[in-house]
């Protein structure tokens, strides 16, 4: 469903306009502000019915205008006065949608939108599909970049807080002023929860004669299709069991044997089944065993009814009681799965597909446009280089030892992820179910095809799937990416063989010390301390630098096999290893299998792709790049992403090295079969301005320079002051601080702890990650901290708390220090462990004697200062330890003015786990006991502070309400209160809370849910 909402500063003077931009973009709906008529207006939308809100004085006003074809039905909110709304309840698709146009005069008065938009916003509270769009009149930085708060924008940004709805705007301006030559964001949209999956949000740039811009909405309906296909699925369960108890291998004697008993398993218990959009989904939590407790109390209840006595009743209540524990246990297996399965390198897309298969919705796939055997074609030759049959001649040895011993495999076996089946269709998931006995005979094959040197040829097919990259075209075969599916029992033989040749280039030392990735004690905070470390130590010898971002053409798929074999050779690796990887990577089969056609390809270049073995023989294969290496060059790699860091004396110096050494390293991957794209590349030069000084060419293009660019996930920029970077993390926390929404709001809200895994992973783990790099010992530690203001919002959402908590009752509740020194901490403890290392990165270790945040370390932990960077052992507890009594007195000295409350009820303690770890609590009384450990909860004390309430008095008792009054003294609830005997016989709400016991805390709970009280 197309939406467009706009201020259209009159509806009568820009209806052509409008009506020519609803017609190309093909809207349905347009929620409309500033629409500038009155009750004598005559003004007609072909197509379209339309609902108004009109001002007698011709000025103001809002509409909806909705497609003929859509039943609609409209209530005008005069009850919202002075705000200017209109609500329009639609049917689209067999789904009921409200749609709320809304306007906020600039002269509206602030208690008027506190008291009017907060009534609108509760009454949402438990609406679904709700699109809420209007001009606002104000900043905030909530949905405004760079945005300078106003009064009426902290208002609003608070009522959205407080509410159920989620605010879409992602920082587009929406608004501009010829004349002032400035632009804002304004006008806002707001969506119900179970929306946020299905909605498209953006700011159309297109000029309708008014100064504020369209912003489409595009809401994914499902369509209804009765028309029932025939459709197949596994048994998956049937096939477990089988391969447990009826597979026997032992009469095996290849890999393609072994693959043919399993997938006959498979194969018999494939079901044919009817499907339509009606069909039932089961609950995420079902089970075989929930299954079969289902049954047995049918049959029970059957029982029953044809016999009511004692016994059958009895029965009945026993297996039902049976059922409950079962789906209770059921259900937080799923949960905590669910959990797990969030992982930091999940996208938001990604993390919104879980949540509906978690919730039994089906998940919408985007559309493949490669269809037909000639798009099909065109898809491999874009990717893969075709070739003829390559006959392989590999030197003839004796193989006196076994490839890999059965605990190996097991070992193997059981760690792997449930991914998707392989190429053949057997997965992870059914091998884990193989007994000991056929892991075992697989174990022999893998030592026998070791021995005799023979690739199994099913092992050298990989099935192509084409998967559109992120904001990219559907219709341009360039924007997608080949996914290949791999034989499993491959992909286990050669996780064996990849540990293996890591170990070789490990104890030997094969790999230059500049090459990261895909090897030990070498990561990405490692690659990204070397190129800023090399950076700030040309600044201080008065050298300036440039870093190239390389990019290489296909590099993985152009790799020359015969090349790399020969440099394999060269560095001495066993002849069985040259000679496996040798029949493996010639003669491939590549294959792209649609349902309309099928193509396979046979090529004998590049790397396989989604294969354990490439990242590793491609840094092998590249090992010579690193010659070009100099006083004035530094060569930088992590896998096929290279950094050049070029320094020189002045700008002229600098530029001839940067092109000279640009031309030299193009040199070196051309003896490669591998190239530059200089259309991809890109430079920064590291200063304080912003002027062009030179020019970089590659092939005689220049390349870009840029102010940042993002390597490894960090944005580095010209002053390396990370500012953009921190910034860059803000906006995508925003992205995930929404689903922490969604989950602390859903059915009562998850529970603080499953939130909090929810929360470490997505959010924290940003907020943490490359620490080491980013860190400033200078920055502030709480106030004007951006990324402490991510984490701040995270936490209030988490953990219930009000917007006025202070921000060090937070972190002391959850066991967490300020972000500032959460990077000193992850700074030290990356330092010990590549002090302490085997191997321990001299480069980088020798670089932060210079920098100034690590002399801060040196001079602020003594253990530093005597060790220098030799390898002696550090006290990495001790130093640790030293943090912790460094936040204890940055702690005491700001509670001093805020966090009193809190701190009285810790008794001036701060712990290292959240105070509700090991209190079996649910969520609700969790969130209640955060708020009230706080001092700050829903009460008319803070209602009024945050000016939602007008006063701060209890009705009945004329004094201040606060959560102190309500609980222990208010009379209202006297009678209620006898019942509760912590509450009874408690001085005040403190003492309760600094006893800190769980059945006391569960008794305000329970007497806050019986009086409904909502604080």
């Amino acid at each position: 469903m197309k939406i467009t909402q706009i201020n259209i500063r009159s509806l009568k003077s820009n209806k052509s306009l409008l009506e020519q931009y609803i017609n190309e973009n093909k809207i349905e709906c347009a929620l409309l502000s500033e629409i500038w008529t009155n009750k004598k207006s005559k003004i007609n939308i072909a197509g379209f019915r339309k609902h108004l809100h009109s001002r007698e004085n011709g000025y103001g006003g809002v509409g909806i205008l909705i497609n003929n074809k859509i039943i609609s039905k409209s209530k005008v909110r005069s009850d919202l006065e002075p705000l200017e709304v209109i609500e329009v309840q639609i049917k689209k698709e067999n789904k009921d949608y409200i749609l709320i146009s809304i306007y906020i005069p600039p002269q509206t008065r602030n208690k008027d939108i506190k008291e009017k938009l907060g009534k609108l916003l509760n009454e949402l509270v438990n609406k679904n599909n709700v699109i809420l769009g209007g001009d606002f009149n104000a900043r905030h930085d909530m949905w405004e970049n760079n945005s300078i708060n106003n009064g009426r924008g902290v208002l609003i940004a608070e009522l959205i807080s407080l509410s159920n709805l989620i605010c879409i705007n992602d920082g587009q301006h929406t608004h501009y002023s010829s004349h002032r030559n400035t632009t804002s964001a304004i006008d806002l949209t707001l969506i119900s929860p179970n929306l946020i999956d299905k909605v498209q949000w953006n700011v159309n740039e297109t000029e309708i004669g008014s100064d504020h811009f369209p912003i489409d909405i595009n809401i994914s309906v499902e369509r209804q299709n009765l028309q029932e296909k025939l459709k197949t699925k596994l048994d998956l369960s049937e096939i477990k069991i089988q391969l447990k108890n009826n597979l026997n291998l032992n009469e095996c004697t290849t890999a393609e044997e072994i693959e043919g008993e399993i997938k006959k398993i498979i194969l018999n218990n494939i079901k044919t089944f009817k499907d339509n959009n009606d069909k039932y989904i089961p609950k995420y939590w079902w089970t075989e065993e929930i299954g079969r407790l289902w049954k047995i109390k049918k049959e029970k209840f059957k029982l029953y009814k044809k016999h009511k006595t004692d016994y059958t009743a009895k029965e009945l209540r026993k297996i039902t009681a049976r059922l409950k524990l079962e789906i209770k246990k059921s259900k937080k297996k799923a949960w905590i799965t669910f959990i797990e399965s969030i992982n930091p390198g999940s996208s938001p897309l990604e993390i919104w597909e879980k949540i509906n298969r978690f919730n039994n919705k089906k998940i919408k796939r985007r559309n493949n446009i490669i269809e037909t055997k000639e798009q099909g074609i065109d898809f491999i030759e874009h990717n893969f280089i075709e070739e003829e049959y390559k006959t392989v001649t590999t030197q003839s040895i004796d193989i006196d030892y076994d490839f890999c011993s059965f605990e190996e495999v097991k070992e193997i076996i059981k760690s792997n992820k449930n991914t998707t089946p392989g190429i053949n269709g057997i997965s992870h998931e059914m091998m884990k179910k193989l007994s000991d006995e056929n892991i075992k005979a697989i174990t022999n094959i893998y030592n026998k095809t070791w021995r005799e040197q023979i690739v199994p040829n099913s092992w050298k097919k990989s099935k192509i799937i084409p998967i559109l990259k992120p904001k990219k075209d559907e219709t341009d075969i360039t924007s997608y990416r080949p996914i290949a599916l791999l034989n499993v029992l491959a992909k286990n033989f050669h996780k064996i063989l990849i540990n293996k040749i890591n170990n070789l280039v490990y104890n030997n030392k094969i790999l230059p010390n500049n090459t990261y990735g895909f090897r030990k004690n070498r990561n990405t905070t490692d690659y990204l301390l070397n190129l800023t470390n090399t950076i700030k130590e040309n600044n201080k010898r008065g050298m300036k630098s440039i870093a190239i971002i390389t990019d290489i053409s296909k590099a993985f798929d152009n790799v020359n096999i015969e090349t790399l074999i020969k440099k394999l050779r060269e560095l001495n690796f066993p002849t069985e290893i040259t000679n496996w990887l040798e029949h493996l990577l010639n003669n491939r089969e590549i294959i792209i299998d649609e349902e309309s056609y099928t193509e396979t390809i046979l090529t004998s270049t590049g790397l396989p792709q989604g294969s354990i073995l490439s990242p590793t023989l491609f840094n092998l294969y590249t090992i010579n790049l690193h010659k070009i290496n100099s006083t004035d060059c530094k060569l930088l790699q992590f896998a096929d992403d290279i950094t050049l860091i070029v320094s020189g004396k002045n700008n002229t110096k600098l530029y001839q090295n940067a092109n000279k050494l640009c031309e030299t390293l193009n040199t070196e991957l051309k003896k490669l079969d591998l190239e530059l794209n200089p259309n991809k590349c890109k430079f920064i030069q590291f200063d304080n301005t912003n002027k062009n000084k030179g020019e970089i060419k590659i092939n005689n293009i220049k390349i870009k320079e840029e102010r940042y660019h993002k390597i490894l996930g960090v944005y580095i920029d010209k002053q390396l002051n990370f500012k953009i970077h921190k910034k860059e993390i803000k906006a995508q926390c925003e992205k995930y601080i929404n689903l922490l929404k969604i989950f602390s709001r859903s059915r009562g809200g998850a529970h603080p702890k499953s939130l909090t895994m929810i929360y470490k992973s997505l959010i924290n783990s940003r907020i943490n990650y490359a620490a080491p790099v980013v860190w400033d010992h200078k920055e502030n530690l709480l106030e004007k901290n951006i990324l402490q203001i991510v984490k701040n919002k995270a936490l209030r959402i988490v953990m219930g708390y009000t917007k006025s908590t202070p921000i060090t009752s937070m972190l002391a509740d959850v066991g967490e220090m300020p972000t500032r020194l959460e990077h000193e901490k992850n700074t030290i403890k990356h330092l010990i462990r590549r002090i302490q290392g085997p191997d321990s990165c001299p480069n980088i270790i020798n670089q932060y004697r210079e920098l100034e945040n690590i002399n801060y370390i040196k001079n602020n932990y003594e253990e530093f200062e005597e060790t220098g960077t030799n390898t002696e052992e550090l006290d990495k507890e001790k130093i640790l330890e030293n943090l912790k009594v460094k936040w204890k007195s940055d702690y005491q000295n700001i509670t001093e003015n805020v966090g009193k409350y809190n701190k009285q009820i810790r008794n001036n303690k701060l712990e290292d786990k959240p105070w509700f770890k090991n209190k079996k609590l649910n969520a609700r009384a969790t969130k209640l006991i955060n708020r009230l450990r706080s001092g700050h909860s829903y009460d008319k004390k803070f209602l009024k502070k945050i000016k939602i309430s007008e006063n701060d008095q209890c009705d009945l008792c004329n004094t201040e309400e606060n959560a102190n009054h309500i609980i222990i003294n208010c009379k209202k609830y006297d009678i209620s209160r006898r019942k509760y005997k912590s509450i009874t016989n408690a001085p005040d709400l403190q003492s309760i809370l600094k006893e800190n016991k769980t059945n006391k805390l569960i008794e305000i709970y329970e007497f806050t849910k019986e009086n409904n009280i909502d604080i």
